[in-house]
């Protein structure tokens, strides 16, 4: 049986402790052990990634907001989407309350460009089969196109319109979905209705097929590779192109049918071939499930589930409309994040594809993290992500960048675009840590690895009574711009969290913690 290393005999006249230096533990997913944020391990406003070299995790600052565009003050942000019209130029498309549907112009005021149903929120699917350069959108109670404009017609027309022949009628599930050219949408009654190939003009009243493999409600419609995905409240029905010649080209998936359901629409997002949503099955137990090439796995946490369990439809108060969640998804310095949002709860849960971590996002006044519904680089231009706010503040459009381009969120005045730069709060909550053992370990040096900015900082404090709101220590100054940042006399311990707190208009990365510790006998 091998030795300890703290058991091992000294060399070289060096305490083995001296000569392996200690990391203090840095990264945990979300791991509130009752459904609140307010114990255990976590990271807020941060993410993290493996160094390729050490292997060690590191701690990242999520991206800043940037003010983009403005509307008007007080409203609730419906949707939003890269465009990419010609005629007339409309870059991005957006809708608020009451219904209003802008074009975001960078760094002006939106210009109002029509009315829709206010009621719901907004999907919206870009179209350019056949010869139609077309974004199309709706909600729950309506259904509405946007293309470049022929002759007589105006520039925003709803689907149910002249224009449009046979298209059917609402109430409608969320979501849009196209396949092999054809555009499909769902109704209450779990009916797909799908249209005319290449031909979104034209709806056929025999080009349907209900997804009715189980009695439950119609709740969602998206794409997902070369199949339909059609949520419903307990279940998920999957169809592929089969080519029909008369009738819906769509069959469904023999042996493929989900047994669990969709507790929102607005939770459904598409991501590089994953499809991810807020899923319900016949218990009403919400999870977070992700389809990726059909293979159906759930990749929420038991914590999570048990914060989702607090705050799902069946256990808070009636929100308006029902309406309690919100998602959006976001690519940037190599991560892909599904950023879901309890309006209820008034917090964003980011979770991260790639390394499988689930953290708590929120904007620089500690509400929800405001980017409620995206527009991706593809229509917005080639580096723009845009951010749509869902809380009635400010009617800001927001730009998010990197945190080493910017590091602060815009918060909007009262006057419109004239904001302020506040730097959102990175807090570090690290396991609970014993070293390995149950003697008292002395721990006289923290050496903090970390970018260096001037003016950049980091609080620590610790506790030792297992995350007691009460027992955190005083809060203690490291200047992160120094050569080697340190911090001295930290006392001694037998297990030990740390609270660790940036917030600073800076970017922030840090990459480990090195101890200088001494193990007692004891």
């Amino acid at each position: 049986m091998s030795t300890p290393p703290e058991q091992m005999p000294p060399q070289s006249g060096q305490a083995p402790t001296v000569r392996q230096p200690k990391r203090w533990p840095l990264v945990q997913t979300y791991s509130s052990r009752n459904g609140t944020l307010l114990q255990d391990a976590r990271l807020v406003n941060a993410y993290a990634e493996r160094d390729p070299h050490t292997g060690d995790w590191v701690v990242e600052k999520r991206p800043g907001l940037a003010g983009y565009a403005y509307s008007s003050p007080g409203t609730i942000g419906l949707g939003i989407m890269g465009a990419a019209l010609t005629s007339p130029a409309i870059t991005t498309l957006a809708i608020e309350t009451p219904g209003n549907c802008f074009s975001i112009i960078p760094g002006l005021a939106s210009q109002l460009i029509g009315s829709v149903d206010g009621s719901y929120p907004y999907s919206f699917l870009r179209y350019d089969a056949g010869a139609m350069n077309t974004v199309v959108f709706q909600n729950e109670t309506g259904a509405y196109y946007l293309a470049n404009p022929l002759p007589g017609h105006t520039p925003m027309l709803s689907m149910t319109g002249t224009t449009i022949t046979g298209f059917p009628s609402g109430p409608y599930a969320f979501g849009w979905a196209f396949l092999d050219g054809t555009l499909y949408i769902m109704d209450s009654q779990n009916n797909i209705w799908g249209s005319n190939i290449n031909d979104m003009t034209t709806w056929n009243a025999l080009n349907v097929i209900q997804a009715g493999s189980t009695p439950d409600k119609a709740i969602a419609l998206t794409s997902h590779l070369t199949y339909v995905i059609a949520f419903k409240q307990n279940s998920t029905n999957i169809f592929y192109d089969a080519g029909n010649a008369t009738g819906s080209p769509l069959a469904s998936v023999q042996g493929a049918l989900i047994p669990y359901g969709c507790e929102e629409g607005t939770t459904v997002q598409e991501i590089d071939g994953n499809c991810l949503w807020l899923a319900a099955g016949p218990e009403n137990v919400p999870q977070v499930a992700q389809l990726s090439n059909l293979s159906f796995s759930i990749v929420s946490t038991p914590p999570v589930d048990r914060f989702l369990l607090q705050y799902s439809g069946n256990h808070i108060p009636a929100l308006p409309n029902s309406n309690y969640w919100r998602s959006s998804v976001l690519k940037m310095g190599g991560h892909r994040f599904y950023l879901l949002t309890s309006l209820a709860a008034n917090v964003t849960l980011a979770y991260d594809i790639d390394y499988k971590l689930w953290h708590v996002w929120q904007d620089a006044q500690g509400n929800m993290f405001p980017l409620v519904s995206a527009a991706s680089p593809s229509f917005s231009g080639p580096t723009v992500v845009l951010g749509q706010q869902i809380h009635a503040l400010n009617g800001l459009y927001y730009q998010v960048l990197p945190d080493y381009l910017q590091s602060v969120d815009a918060i909007s005045g009262s006057g419109g675009f004239n904001f302020t730069n506040a730097a959102p709060t990175v807090d570090i909550y690290t396991p609970s840590y014993d070293g390995g053992t149950r003697r008292r370990k002395q721990l006289n040096f923290m050496f903090f690895n970390a970018s260096k900015y001037p003016g950049s900082t980091l609080k620590s404090r610790f506790n030792e009574d297992d995350y007691d709101s009460t027992q955190w220590s005083n809060f203690r100054t490291i200047d992160l711009s120094l050569k080697t940042p340190i911090l001295p006399s930290n006392g001694s311990f037998r297990r030990r969290a740390y609270h660790f707190q940036h917030r600073c208009p800076t970017p922030f990365r840090l990459s480990s913690i090195d101890l200088q510790m001494d193990l007692g006998t004891l």
